[in-house]
């Protein structure tokens, strides 16, 4: 019998899927993507593995799991009574959090989420939720919520972009509901003191390399959450509310400490991207859709007229509308009509000024076609 050799089978495979491959777009590409070139230090990758080979522990909350959940603790700056807990993605961090409060209540929870938000707030826990319209700020209204219809409510935090929760917090306090803040893109040196939180560490946020998520809790309803996205023997009830297998290799979250560990000079990048975008906005008559200087994969700008997708085709930069309204409501509808998403990321610092200012001209001369 002939001998196969696996490793050319292998190599053969990759290298005709690195032939074959078509990246999954859904905008029209531009000369700077959409997201960043992120380099992966693997140095620091195989430094940080090593604890996790000495203990043959590459799974299961290995060494380098117990390293992320201090490291971003500490980075957000969290309380000794705050836990973060690296788990599988983002979604299922929020998931798991829905979850949670069923098990403790014996119920599904009946949750309001803002129109203007992701897909994943209206699926899995969340399929049965009442979509209400969202503030100017693109905030979930709740003033437009009857308490008596809800037991909860999801916050998402556009785009990250978000530092101010003053009126949901003291919505949901008066009201004795739970608040989950979806917050994807947030991750920073300072957070919301919000108990109940989801963060991303996809590919596409600034924090994130390859897949991953980390779900924020008080420290003392820690093992409870992960109870829920491990195998651990379970009471009825829990076993009800069981969201999967959300745990993350150590050798993922390798690449998530390699990311975090250089924070300060990616992020000292983004900065300088936003304030370069936000004056080529403005001069062109584009209103920021946010405050201050965000530390963002992309910054949401307003147009004064409503601009049609075709008006983000052929720029120079990757350009998008976020988010699709989950339903036509009022103020969503609006947002979503005059909303371009613009990268800001350090890979924007290779077209000059002026380049800027012409991707904006270039929008504009689209939303201005569109109305001819």
């Amino acid at each position: 019998m002939k001998d196969i050799k696996y490793l050319d089978i292998v190599q053969r495979e990759i290298d005709k899927a690195d032939a074959d491959f078509i990246p999954k777009i859904t905008t029209d590409r531009g000369r700077v993507a959409f997201v960043d070139t992120k380099d992966i230090p693997w140095d620091r990758v195989q430094r940080f593995l090593e604890p996790s080979a000495h203990h043959e522990m590459w799974t299961n909350r290995g060494p380098a799991w117990h390293a992320a959940s201090a490291a971003f603790a500490r980075h957000m700056g969290l309380p000794a009574d705050r836990t973060v807990l690296p788990v599988a993605n983002g979604g299922m961090a929020l998931e798991a959090l829905a979850s949670l409060h069923a098990s403790r209540r014996g119920h599904p929870l009946r949750w309001a989420v803002s129109a203007f938000g992701f897909p994943n707030t209206t699926r899995g826990a969340f399929t049965d939720s009442l979509v209400v319209d969202c503030t100017k700020d693109g905030l979930l209204d709740v003033e437009s919520i009857n308490p008596d219809s809800v037991d909860g409510i999801v916050v998402t935090n556009p785009f990250g972009i978000r530092d101010r929760f003053e009126q949901v917090v003291s919505w949901a306090a008066d009201h004795d509901k739970v608040l989950l803040l979806d917050n994807a893109a947030g991750i920073g040196p300072t957070i919301p003191e919000i108990d109940y939180q989801s963060f991303s560490l996809h590919q596409t946020k600034p924090y994130g390399m390859g897949e991953g998520g980390l779900v924020l809790v008080p420290s003392a309803e820690a093992e409870a959450v992960l109870r829920l996205l491990e195998y651990t023997p379970l009471s009825d009830t829990e076993a009800r509310f069981w969201v999967n297998n959300g745990k993350i290799s150590d050798f993922a979250i390798a690449l998530h400490l390699a990311r975090l560990e250089s924070a300060p000079n990616w992020r000292a990048a983004f900065k300088r991207q936003a304030e370069r975008l936000c004056e080529a906005a403005v001069s062109e008559g584009f209103t920021p859709f946010f405050t201050g200087t965000p530390v963002a994969t992309s910054l949401p700008f307003l147009a004064s007229d409503p601009l049609p997708f075709s008006a983000l085709k052929g720029s120079e930069l990757t350009l998008g509308k976020y988010y699709k309204p989950l339903a036509p409501k009022t103020r969503t509808m609006e947002i979503f009509a005059h909303i371009v998403n613009v990268p800001s990321h350090p890979d924007v610092a290779s077209l000059d000024n002026q380049s800027l200012r012409q991707v904006f001209r270039h929008v504009k001369q689209g939303q201005i076609c569109n109305k001819s």
